[in-house]
C-alpha cells in the first residue's frame, strides 16, 4: 500500500529528462569505473596505497552526487525533503 499517490509520468517527461541528463549519467558511469578499477588495484596488490583508496573514494562519492542531481530523481521523488528543487 502507497501512502503518496503516484504521479503519472508520460514517455515524453522521462525521455526529456533523459536527453538532459545524459552527459551527467555518463560522467557517472565513468567515476564509477575509475572508483570500482582503483578498488580492485588495491585489493589485487593487498598494500595500503593512500593513492588507490583517495582514488576509489573520491570519483564513488562525484558519480553519487551527480546522479542525485539529475532530473530523474526528481521525477521518481517530486516532493522529497531530501532533494529539494
Amino acid at each position: 500500500m502507497h501512502l503518496i499517490a503516484a504521479r503519472e509520468l508520460d514517455a515524453s517527461d522521462v525521455l526529456q529528462a533523459f536527453r538532459h541528463d545524459g552527459w551527467r549519467l555518463f560522467l557517472g558511469a565513468a567515476f564509477t569505473t575509475v572508483a570500482l578499477i582503483a578498488g580492485s588495484l588495491s585489493l589485487v596488490r593487498r598494500k595500503r596505497d593512500p593513492l588507490l583508496l583517495y582514488l576509489l573514494c573520491l570519483p564513488h562519492s562525484m558519480a553519487c552526487g551527480s546522479g542525485f542531481q539529475s532530473d530523474l530523481v526528481k521525477l521518481e521523488l517530486p516532493d522529497s525533503c531530501f532533494f529539494p528543487d
